[in-house]
């Protein structure tokens, strides 16, 4: 079993270098500002000095900290309305309405505010990513098991509640990733196989 599993995570592994590198061309490369490409010679740097296993254990959900990298331990949460650890039970963050009622406001300021908040809170817990938001553009088939989540079926109406939750866990400018804010991933966006077509 333990041998499969290695087996599948080199097989991701080797699949997503080659999507990267095919992703990478020189054109796109020359464009970069002097910033990219210092953090570009930076992550290039790591990669090589990581061996095969410690690249593997990076891309699992809960990678362990590398102490001979320096590469810090990443705790994450769900936060699609509020921050939410699977060992917190004991209600010590706020809990929002839903992403279907948030949504429901038409107020991508209201929701950016929230999300700073959320991001605040889960620092405070020493989260430094979230899986969230939620960009599915609801199909209209009530089965759908996730339509809370949803900002909604109108795309322009996702896309601005996204990029503002987005903004509030993230940070702007100076702010940008700092101590008060995490990562935020947008997920679900094409994760899934019934997606309606906008023409």
């Amino acid at each position: 079993m333990m041998k499969n599993i290695t087996a599948i995570k080199l097989v991701l592994l080797v699949f997503l270098l080659n999507l990267f590198n095919a992703c990478t061309s020189t054109e796109a490369n020359s464009s970069n500002s002097k910033e990219d490409d210092e953090i570009t010679s930076k992550v290039n740097d790591l990669l090589s000095q990581m061996t095969l296993e410690e690249k593997i254990a990076e891309m699992t959900q809960d990678a362990p900290a590398n102490e001979r990298l320096g590469i810090p331990y990443m705790k994450y949460a769900e936060a699609l309305h509020g921050v939410w650890l699977v060992l917190d039970y004991y209600g010590n963050t706020t809990v929002y309405p839903q992403a279907i009622a948030a949504a429901s406001t038409w107020q991508p300021e209201l929701v950016k505010k929230m999300a700073s908040q959320t991001a605040l809170e889960a620092r405070t817990l020493g989260v430094t990513h979230t899986y969230s938001p939620n960009l599915d553009v609801i199909s209209g088939d009530p089965r759908y098991g996730r339509v809370e989540e949803s900002y909604g079926e109108d795309p322009y109406l996702v896309s601005r509640m996204g990029v503002a939750f987005i903004q509030g866990l993230q940070g702007m400018g100076e702010e940008r990733f700092d101590e008060n804010h995490v990562i935020a991933t947008a997920k679900h966006f094409i994760g899934y196989p019934r997606k309606q077509t906008w023409n």
